[in-house]
């Protein structure tokens, strides 16, 4: 359907060739989510049963690895994936991205710079968050309205009842969305 539409679907879930023992065990023998599961699994299943012998311990070690790279990874965005997505898409681009188990409308300003359309529940009475930085993993991104000019929080609305609503936006460190208080 995206092909239909000429729109692309990326991702940003990818391993840094420079993480060798990482790239060699997740990307040339897993290949994909599925197999990389598979791989955790045969993993903990050689642990258990304490399987001896050269194959035993690969398949623990690649479980390892697979699973370290899973938990560290929880997003579904890394550094490299990023730096990919800044490299590779055109400017002035829409894309849909797809992370943690979501799908995200991307932009790529002339400028190079990353942005996520606002979609969280948490800014449906909040005028003005439009787009949301894309620019590292840490989660202290900067919101902007649709000039992308620096959002100001703390606007107030009314509630479905005509209640003033006061609103502040609330980054928590560790999360990829924002929520209203």
């Amino acid at each position: 359907m995206f092909e239909t539409f000429g729109v692309h679907l990326v991702h940003g879930w990818a391993v840094d060739p420079q993480e060798e023992e990482t790239f060699n065990v997740v990307v040339r023998e897993g290949g994909s989510y599925n197999r990389v599961v598979e791989m955790c699994i045969a993993g903990d299943e050689a642990g258990e049963k304490r399987l001896a012998g050269e194959e035993g311990e690969k398949a623990v070690h690649n479980g390892l690895v697979c699973r370290n790279f899973l938990a560290t990874t929880a997003s579904q965005l890394t550094y490299h994936g990023l730096s990919l997505l800044s490299e590779t898409l055109p400017p002035n681009s829409l894309s849909v991205l797809f992370r943690n188990n979501h799908f995200h409308t991307l932009l790529k300003r002339g400028s190079g710079d990353l942005y996520t359309l606002v979609t969280d529940q948490g800014f449906l009475r909040t005028h003005g968050a439009v787009w949301e930085s894309l620019g590292n993993l840490e989660g202290d991104s900067e919101f902007v309205d649709g000039l992308f000019r620096p959002f100001e929080s703390g606007g107030v609305d009314e509630g479905a009842h005509g209640h003033e609503v006061h609103a502040s936006v609330v980054v928590r460190e560790g999360e990829d969305h924002a929520d209203l208080e």
